[in-house]
């Protein structure tokens, strides 16, 4: 659930700025384009949360072993 809020926020932060200075429309266009924006990108956003999770991962086993 907590996780979820970080990504509710952003896109009704954008589609409430939208609407309020431009109208409706804008604020329906903006969150389709961040949409198009995020599918197209998500092999690359992917990417560099599997390379930081590698990265925690290993440094939090080495925690683990020195823990003696």
């Amino acid at each position: 659930m907590l996780l979820l809020i970080p990504k509710m926020i952003l896109p009704m932060t954008v589609f409430a700025l939208m609407k309020y200075f431009f109208g409706i429309t804008a604020g329906v266009i903006s969150i389709a384009v961040l949409g198009l924006v995020g599918f197209l990108l998500r092999e690359k956003i992917f990417d560099i949360i599997v390379k930081h999770y590698k990265v925690e991962k290993y440094s939090t086993l080495e925690a683990f072993k020195n823990k003696d």
